[in-house]
């Protein structure tokens, strides 16, 4: 259970686009919301039993295509792609602040 304005603000999307995910996953049924009992303003987004069920499957899925993705690749290559990656994040990072 999370709060709509800590949810917007943990996917750092505005509220009003969460606003209207929400209202399509709730009319498929995959999440609910109510109001808060301490704050009568916030709203409290839960999974419904569907939500948490289809949140399995599409881990489950993404584990199997992760592993495929990466079936080829040892330990080695993948822990140096790892610096690569932090590397040009930082490259990144730092063409930002020029």
């Amino acid at each position: 259970n999370i709060s709509q304005k800590q949810l917007a603000e943990a996917l750092e999307i505005e509220l009003a686009s969460l606003m209207r995910t929400l209202k399509l996953l709730e009319e498929q049924s995959l999440v609910t919301r109510r109001c808060c009992e301490h704050d009568k303003r916030a709203r409290i987004v839960s999974l419904t039993d569907e939500g948490k069920e289809l949140l399995i499957q599409m881990e489950e899925r993404i584990l199997q295509v992760r592993r495929k993705l990466l079936s080829e690749i040892n330990d080695q290559e993948l822990k140096k792609l790892g610096l690569i990656l932090e590397q040009i994040a930082h490259n990144a990072l730092d063409s930002l602040g020029e």
